[in-house]
C-alpha cells in the first residue's frame, strides 16, 4: 500500500500512563515520527496517577512537541480513556473524519503503515465502528478467553484473505484499536466499573455493536506491543491478582450482556 499521500482523516492517539516515565518517551515519539507528516494528528497522554517521574516527562514532552497532557487521580484505563476521548480538540473536523486510536505506553510504532490500512478499510466500511491490532474470543467456562497471540497467523484465516481483515471475532483489545470518533459518540464510552483494567474494552466493543456497528480485526502494520507492561505496574501496586481481577470484572461484563448472548457466540 502507497504511503506518501496526505490521509483523509485527522487522528488521534490516546496512550495512557500510569509510572511509565521511564519509557512513555519512547512511544510519543514514534507515534509522531511516523504519523505528523501524513496528517493532522493530536496526541494525548493521560497520566492516571502516577507517583513517579511521568508527569514532569509529560511536562516536558508537552513543552517540545505541543502533544496533550492530562492529568487524572484514577489508576483507571476507563477513566484514562473517557479523559483522553474529553480533551479531543480538532477544530474544523467533522467527527466522522476523525479516528481515534487507542495506545499503551509499552507499545512502540514502527512506521504510518497502520494508519493507511485502518484508514482505508474505514473509508469502504461506514458502519465499522472500531478495528482492532489485538482481538479475542470468549470461552464460556473457562476464566481466560482466546486471543490472537500465540495463534497461527495470528487469527487470520480465509476471511482476512478475502476481506483483508476478520469480522468473525468475540472482541477487541483497546491497544491498538482504532475507531471512528462519530462511532464513540453513539456510545457511553468506556465503562469505569470495569477498574483498574481488565474488560473495558470487550464491553466497549459491544457497546458498539449495540450502536449499531460492527468491529474488525487486522494485524495491521507498524505497531508492536510489550505486552502487559503497563498494566502489571497497576495491578501490582492495587495489590490485585491478576486472575482474581478477571473474574470479578468477568462477572460483572457477563451480568451486564447476560441479555445479548448474540454478541458473545460473534466469531
Amino acid at each position: 500500500m502507497m504511503q506518501d499521500h496526505k490521509l483523509q482523516h485527522a487522528f488521534v492517539v490516546i496512550i495512557l500512563c500510569h509510572n511509565n516515565g521511564d519509557f512513555i518517551g519512547r512511544m510519543v515519539r514514534s507515534a509522531l515520527k511516523h504519523g505528523a507528516t501524513k496528517t493532522t494528528m493530536q496526541v494525548i497522554v493521560v497520566d492516571t496517577a502516577s507517583t513517579d517521574e511521568s508527569p514532569q516527562v509529560l511536562a516536558d514532552l508537552k513543552a517540545e512537541l505541543g502533544i496533550t497532557v492530562v492529568q487524572i487521580d484514577s489508576p483507571g484505563c476507563s477513566a484514562g480513556r473517557n479523559a483522553g476521548l474529553a480533551a479531543i480538540n480538532l477544530p474544523g473536523f467533522v467527527p466522522s473524519r476523525v479516528l481515534v486510536s487507542f495506545f499503551d505506553s509499552d507499545m512502540l510504532i514502527t512506521s504510518a503503515s497502520w494508519m493507511y490500512e485502518t484508514e482505508a478499510i474505514h473509508l469502504s466500511n461506514p458502519r465499522l465502528g472500531a478495528i482492532g491490532w489485538a482481538a479475542g474470543w470468549f470461552n464460556p467456562d473457562l476464566p481466560y478467553d482466546t486471543v490472537v497471540y500465540g495463534l497461527p497467523r495470528r487469527g487470520a484465516n480465509s476471511e482476512t484473505d478475502k476481506l483483508g481483515f476478520r469480522v468473525s471475532v468475540g472482541y477487541l483489545g483497546s491497544g491498538g484499536m482504532v475507531a471512528k470518533l462519530s462511532a464513540l459518540m453513539d456510545t457511553p464510552g468506556f465503562d469505569e466499573r470495569f477498574f483498574p483494567a481488565g474488560f473495558e474494552d470487550t464491553d466497549l466493543s459491544f457497546a458498539l455493536r449495540e450502536a449499531g456497528y460492527f468491529i474488525a480485526y487486522r494485524e495491521f502494520g507498524g505497531v508492536l506491543h510489550e505486552a502487559h507492561k503497563t498494566t502489571a505496574r497497576i495491578h501490582s501496586e492495587a495489590k490485585l491478582d491478576y486472575d482474581d481481577l478477571l473474574r470479578k470484572n468477568g462477572k460483572l461484563f457477563r451480568s451486564k450482556w447476560k441479555n445479548r448472548p448474540q454478541y458473545f457466540s460473534a466469531g
